[in-house]
């Protein structure tokens, strides 16, 4: 099941050719010029179920109603405590991801359950992406039940091996956290909620423009050489009933486009390195 996404993105090498041949005047005729190929994406996505833990439940003998007040921001410092004491630099709270994690627990009291998935298919990213975080890794704690107070939930986090990961988890920067009180199977539970994530902003920028100058010149050089096999076609036929003035005033023509498509062919590839090299820094920044 598809629960954590990074988006990894890759143009690979432009598969160009070495260009056109300018044609020669008077008797020496073109040779065969190779054909310019097209760049091309590939996409890979990294998923994983490892941030989404299974979800951890406690009943315990003693009662919601005689509970210490569980507090959101206590959460969040004694996370950040267990994080110090294992090596792991502290999380910052987002504004983002909290409010996530609010809509988290308000989602599953409305609709009645108790899982990463609601029962209307919506996944942990489309709740914290909805909240206006954009990211590069996201993950997701829960916990329902009773619970003495904030250092009780998070030692039961922390016994727990998935949401321990998460806790300690070099990946996430950031940290949002809700805690509240509400009814699921007709019994008053605390539910608590902690998102991870990573911003976007942490990793270098991709210029996605540069993409799109890539498809424009891709079809620019396309059109280029249709015409250019046309004039190549005109040629033969001059070439085969000995029409070398018809050739000749082909030459120009043809050296025209020749030399338009090899300068496009060059901005191109230069284009293609450029977006690759933007690629590679975020994708090793991802990793």
């Amino acid at each position: 099941m598809k629960r954590f996404l990074i988006f990894i993105l890759l143009v690979g090498a432009v598969g160009l050719g070495l260009g056109y041949t300018r044609a020669l005047y008077r008797a020496q005729y073109p040779l065969t010029s190779p054909g310019v190929g097209t760049p091309s994406d590939t996409f890979a996505n990294a998923i994983a179920d490892d941030f989404f833990p299974k979800p951890l439940q406690r009943l315990a003998g003693k009662s919601v109603a005689s509970a210490t007040t569980l507090n959101a921001r206590e959460v969040i410092n004694l996370t950040n405590n267990a994080r110090l004491e294992n090596g792991q630099k502290a999380l910052k709270e987002n504004s983002q991801l909290t409010l996530a994690a609010h809509r988290k627990i308000s989602d599953m009291i409305q609709l009645q359950y108790f899982e990463h998935k609601s029962p209307t298919g919506k996944e942990p990213a489309d709740i914290i992406e909805a909240a206006g975080y954009a990211y590069v890794v996201v993950g997701e704690n829960l916990a329902e039940g009773d619970f003495a107070d904030s250092a009780d939930l998070v030692q039961g986090w922390m016994n727990s091996p998935g949401h321990r990961a998460n806790i300690l988890n070099e990946k996430f920067t950031e940290i949002g956290v809700a805690v509240e009180r509400g009814e699921l199977n007709g019994k008053q539970v605390w539910f608590a909620v902690q998102e991870f994530g990573r911003p976007l902003t942490d990793c270098p920028h991709i210029d996605q423009t540069l993409k799109t100058q890539i498809r424009n010149n891709e079809t620019q050089i396309q059109s280029l050489q249709l015409a250019l096999q046309q004039v190549q076609a005109e040629m033969s036929q001059a070439k085969q009933n000995n029409h070398i003035d018809t050739y000749n005033s082909l030459v120009p023509k043809y050296n025209t486009l020749a030399d338009q498509i090899n300068a496009l062919v060059a901005k191109t590839k230069h284009i293609v390195s450029t977006y690759n090299n933007q690629v590679q820094l975020f994708n090793a920044c991802v990793e």
